[in-house]
């Protein structure tokens, strides 16, 4: 990952959709990091601290509003915009 390249991590538990978004956001210029469940998103969004974080709220087994409460709730991760899906 080029180190000047923006940051996005992409918080969606459906592989189709993050395929696309992946393809879509890496064509524009974007660094992607996914995260495929709820438990991990806040600790992944710590760790690589992206300049957005795609996020869906439509998890099929997790609760995606949890992810942003948990989000806007924590120092580290509380500035990083989150676009919603």
């Amino acid at each position: 990952m080029d180190r000047d390249q923006p940051r996005v991590l992409l918080i969606d538990d459906d592989m189709g959709s993050r395929q696309t978004m992946r393809l879509v956001l890496n064509a524009a210029g974007w660094a992607v990091t996914e995260s495929t469940t709820t438990s991990e998103a806040v600790a992944m969004a710590r760790l690589s601290q992206p300049e957005v974080i795609v996020l869906d709220l439509g998890f099929t087994e997790e609760n995606g509003h949890t992810v942003l409460v948990d989000l806007k709730s924590t120092d580290d991760t509380r500035w990083i915009p989150v676009v919603v899906l």
